[in-house]
C-alpha cells in the first residue's frame, strides 16, 4: 500500500490539482489531506455515514459535504465541525425496499442479494 501512496503523490505532484476530494476516515484519507494541505489545494471530505468520532480527521479540510441536515446537525454536536449537507440528486420514490428479493448481483467475482430494486419511470 505504502507503494500506491508514493504513486498517488507523485501523481499530485505532476497534475497540481486545485481540489482534493477523499473520504478522510482511513490512513490513505489523512494521509492525503495532509499532502493536500501543504501542497495548497483546496482539500474537501465527503462524509457518507455517521460513524467518525475523530475531529482530527478534519484538521486539514478546507469542506466537509454531507448527504443531509441530519448528519451537518449530527457532526457539529458531535465534533464540532462544520459541514455542507448536499442532498443527493436521487428521487427517492423511484427506489424501493424489498426485503424478500431474490435477485442477485454480481459484484466483482461475488454474488450478493439485492434488497434494493430500480423501478421503471411510470411503474
Amino acid at each position: 500500500m505504502v507503494f500506491f501512496a508514493d504513486l498517488l503523490h507523485e501523481h499530485i505532484l505532476q497534475v497540481k490539482p486545485d481540489i482534493l476530494v477523499t473520504y478522510g476516515g482511513w490512513w490513505m484519507g489523512k494521509l492525503l489531506l495532509r499532502w493536500g494541505h501543504e501542497h495548497h489545494l483546496k482539500n474537501v471530505v465527503l462524509l457518507q455515514n455517521l460513524v467518525y468520532s475523530d475531529p482530527s480527521c478534519f484538521h486539514d479540510v478546507d469542506l466537509t459535504i454531507v448527504p443531509s441536515q441530519f448528519a451537518s446537525d449530527h457532526y457539529a454536536e458531535k465534533l464540532g465541525i462544520k459541514t455542507t449537507p448536499i442532498t443527493p440528486i436521487m428521487d427517492w420514490n423511484l427506489i424501493q425496499c424489498d426485503n424478500d428479493a431474490s435477485e442477485q448481483v454480481q459484484i466483482r467475482s461475488k454474488v450478493c442479494s439485492s434488497p434494493y430494486q430500480y423501478r421503471k419511470s411510470g411503474g
